[in-house]
């Protein structure tokens, strides 16, 4: 993957206008190649905050608003991930290593996946 193969980043002025332009982009499921959906059961805005602020609900990390545009990017794109199932949890891990980014699904009863988390896991080092 080149830089120009690289997927976009997401700006906005305020977090109200990244809540709505990330509740438009992921409103529908995410078809992956592998004949799965990934499904967001976000509802509220602090549901979608929870992608940029993480389980702690701490301040917005810029990072991870910028590259919410990424989960779509990865999850739809074979050739640039791994794909792991963790034993502790069940939960399916999405890895890309171009990006150091990882995105994290749970298992539900049908064969789908509900989306989790994102992060890109260079960051701090």
């Amino acid at each position: 993957m080149s830089i120009l193969e690289t997927p976009p980043l997401l700006l906005a002025d305020d977090e109200q206008e990244y809540i709505d332009k990330v509740r438009e982009e992921y409103k529908d499921p995410i078809f992956l190649p592998e004949n799965r959906k990934v499904l967001f059961f976000y509802q509220t805005d602090d549901d979608w905050k929870h992608l940029w602020r993480g389980k702690n609900n701490s301040q917005p990390n810029e990072f991870r608003m910028h590259r919410v545009l990424w989960i779509k990017f990865v999850l739809q794109n074979q050739d640039v991930r791994t794909v792991k199932q963790r034993i502790f949890d069940n939960n399916v891990v999405f890895f890309c290593e171009k990006l150091l980014y990882l995105i994290v699904c749970g298992e539900l009863r049908r064969g789908d996946l509900k989306f989790i988390t994102h992060y890109c896991s260079n960051i701090g080092r």
